[in-house]
């Protein structure tokens, strides 16, 4: 049996284990399918569009109403990366991201602020808390998703 596999164009960068193709371009899609990628948004229109974009990329995903529920979440499965907003009920995006930041066993986990609070203090203050890049409302898809491929390593 042999499987070739081809994306767009002609196939690069591949090699043949036991008459099987295997594509390196296609690999690295296969890997970046298994990052999980965790919304927090209070705004239920919000979580949806981002988590769309996210899945159109090829992530996995999941979702969190708010700082509370997100630690939840965290807790049973650990996401490779977070997007969150920062102002929600119970546990905003800044206390959230601390949690994350000064927990041993989270801390690496990359955080992405995604929130309309544009001001200059309050990116400063979400980069204080430890989040990894801070992204305005509203924005251009690619960007979150370029940032989101950046702190992955993709």
């Amino acid at each position: 049996m042999q499987l070739a596999v081809r994306g767009p164009g002609p196939i690069r960068g591949c090699e043949s284990v036991n008459g099987i193709l295997l594509q390196v371009e296609y690999l690295a899609h296969l890997w970046e399918i298994m990052q999980t990628i965790l919304i927090v948004d209070d705004s239920p229109t919000a979580r949806e569009m981002v988590s769309s974009q996210l899945r159109q990329s090829g992530f996995k995903v999941l979702e969190a109403e708010d700082g509370e529920a997100a630690i939840a979440s965290i807790q049973a499965q650990t996401p490779n990366l977070v997007v969150t907003d920062i102002v929600m009920p119970r546990k905003n995006g800044y206390e959230l991201t601390r949690w994350i930041k000064n927990n041993p066993v989270t801390q690496h986990i990359p955080v992405v602020m995604c929130t309309s609070k544009s001001e200059e203090f309050d990116i400063y203050w979400g980069m204080k808390q430890g989040a990894d890049a801070y992204i305005t409302k509203p924005y251009h898809p690619p960007d979150l998703i370029n940032a989101v491929k950046q702190l992955l390593n993709l």
